[in-house]
């Protein structure tokens, strides 16, 4: 982990291994002063958080089960020393990840503890002494911490090391959480699931890495309770193990960096976030949702790459439309429909045969956009227009639209 674990305003770096915590101070100018060993170990996992509320550092870092210790909380004393705190419980298995927030609402720090039976929650009683309670039993897997129902507090997605589940348990307040909701049936990941908001829409999504599977995924939130299906990011990365996702090129979006390994070699990838492509240039009316529905892209305006993902947002539910695109703009109301159309001059219904979006019952769609099939292929220089038509329940229209999304292709 990199934390200011001195106070100097500099990152230190702080990592486990076999016989310890240890931490490697960041010295001005750059570079690092030597190894300190800050508490002696088997420790398997780590996380930095500020456990006693006194405005430094402390460390969680949790035990492998053939060491015969706890879990420990390492209190920060100020003095460049650190002091062990067992988590009460917690021998016996090995703890595969942790985490420190207030999951019960209470002002201070708990701790959720992953195993390889299960996890578990650490009450802080408000003295640093704590209480385990089980949330879910199961067999190895990794857990992350993040506001994902929107709601303010701190929920919890989890994914399985081989064969369990990609879940999240809603918060629901005084140290209580609500039943597994799966986004994946079944997962085999080495590294916790990102809780993050890749694209910006103010609602945080899941990352995924499956080093068993060669498979970095993105679930992108629906803003109820759910997610869409994943988005691929790479099938190729060898037995990935992901880094948590962090604004890399300043563009103020999270871009994706794993560590692919395969025996004594590796690499490290580096996915930089797109955001989203494109310019609205019409809006759309209200329909019978009560809002209006936005047609959003992401991945790449690269023609040739061919990577390029469609968004549907606030339709009807349960509705169905289809994606039309041009090269004009233009402004009309089709009969019979409340909307208004922005493409002028001919129109391409994309998709082919399988042109027909089926939206979902929250009112959304996902759809890629194949460049190879939009009037024999999309080139380099290229500007498009694209927008959704879809079937609307007003009575006294039969259809709506999108907004309008204008795209300029790259090489």
């Amino acid at each position: 982990r990199a934390a200011d674990m001195d106070g100097d305003g500099r990152l230190d770096a702080v990592v486990t291994s076999t016989d310890g915590v240890h931490r490697f101070l960041q010295l001005p100018g750059g570079g690092f002063g030597p190894e300190e060993l800050l508490n002696a170990a088997p420790y398997l996992s780590l996380e930095v958080v500020d456990i006693d509320l006194d405005g430094d550092l402390d460390l969680l870092a949790g035990n492998t089960s053939l060491s015969g210790l706890p879990a420990h909380v390492l209190q920060n004393n100020g003095a460049n020393g650190f002091v062990a705190i067992d988590l009460t419980g917690s021998v016996g298995d090995s703890t595969t990840s942790l985490q420190g927030s207030d999951f019960d609402g209470d002002g201070d720090v708990d701790v959720l503890r992953t195993t390889e039976l299960g996890t578990y929650l650490h009450v802080n009683d408000g003295q640093l002494g704590f209480t385990e309670t089980l949330i879910v039993s199961s067999g190895p897997s990794f857990t992350s911490i993040g506001d994902i129902d929107g709601d303010g507090d701190d929920d919890i997605a989890r994914a399985g090391f081989i064969g369990a589940p990609l879940e999240w348990f809603e918060n629901l307040g005084g140290g209580a959480f609500g039943p597994s909701q799966a986004v994946l049936n079944s997962a085999a990941c080495a590294t916790p699931p990102s809780i993050v908001d890749i694209d910006g829409d103010g609602w945080n999504d899941l990352v995924l890495a499956q080093d068993f599977l060669d498979r970095v995924e993105w679930f992108r939130n629906d803003q109820n309770g759910s997610f869409e299906p994943g988005v691929l990011i790479d099938d190729l990365a060898t037995n990935a193990l992901l880094a948590p996702p962090v604004d890399l090129d300043g563009d103020f979006d999270k871009d994706v960096v794993i560590f692919a390994w395969q025996g004594v070699s590796g690499r490290m990838d580096l996915y930089r976030n797109g955001g989203e492509q494109g310019t609205a240039i019409c809006s759309a009316v209200p329909n019978s949702s009560g809002a209006p529905a936005e047609l959003a892209f992401t991945g790449s305006r690269s023609a040739s790459q061919n990577e390029l993902m469609a968004y549907g947002t606030a339709l009807p539910a349960s509705t169905v439309g289809v994606l039309i695109a041009g090269r004009m703009q233009g402004m009309s109301t089709p009969t019979g429909s409340s909307g208004t159309l922005c493409i002028g001059g001919s129109l391409e219904r994309l998709g082919g045969a399988d042109a027909v979006i089926s939206v979902s019952n929250t009112g959304t769609f996902q759809r890629p956009v194949d460049l190879q099939g939009i009037q024999g292929s999309v080139a380099a220089g290229d500007v498009w227009i694209f927008q959704g038509w879809f079937r609307d329940a007003t009575p006294s229209v039969t259809s709506n639209f999108t907004d309008a999304i204008e795209v300029a292709f790259e090489d």
